[in-house]
């Protein structure tokens, strides 16, 4: 083989290497991208919602919330939703404050629930309030804050807030 066929030899060999390189990073990029892609396509987008008496958090995302807290702050106090003792004082609260017997619900999250796409979660319903009472003032001065995650475990916080 000549010298000139040699040459020819290691162009080609380094021209493949540089080919064989760019492929691979090419395919490491599109790899990374498919991934982020994947995680925000599943990502929960939580909102809060107010209607006569019930008060939820909304998954208008559409990746499934997996909630790992909410702390309501009703009646000028905080009620931890994922401690029994928190829903019990809650529960004296609320019957105080109707001044007789009251229908009221709300969900313990010991559990970390999911809230799928397009659904909503309870986190707190009073039946029956009479308007102007001061039961219904508490409520509409109520508020949430909330920690919830996707799927891939990334999590998201919110700020108290109502709708």
């Amino acid at each position: 083989m000549t010298e000139a066929g040699v040459a020819i030899g290691i162009l080609y060999q380094v021209i493949a290497g540089g080919v064989l390189v760019a492929a691979l990073v090419i395919s490491i990029s599109t790899m990374r991208e498919m991934i982020r892609h994947n995680r925000l396509s599943v990502k929960p987008i939580i909102k809060t919602e107010k209607t006569d008496g019930c008060f939820y958090l909304r998954n208008d995302g559409v990746g499934p919330a997996i909630i790992n807290s909410i702390h309501l702050f009703f009646c000028n106090q905080e009620f931890d939703l994922s401690d029994l003792n928190s829903i019990h004082v809650l529960e004296l609260t609320i019957v105080a404050k109707a001044k007789g017997k009251v229908d009221w619900s709300t969900n313990h999250i010991a559990s970390k629930p999911v809230i799928p796409p397009g659904q909503r979660f309870e986190v707190l319903a009073l039946n029956g309030v009479t308007r102007g009472s001061e039961l219904a003032a508490y409520f509409t001065q109520a508020e949430v804050a909330w920690t919830i995650e996707d799927i891939y475990g990334n999590k998201q916080r919110s700020v108290r807030q109502t709708k």
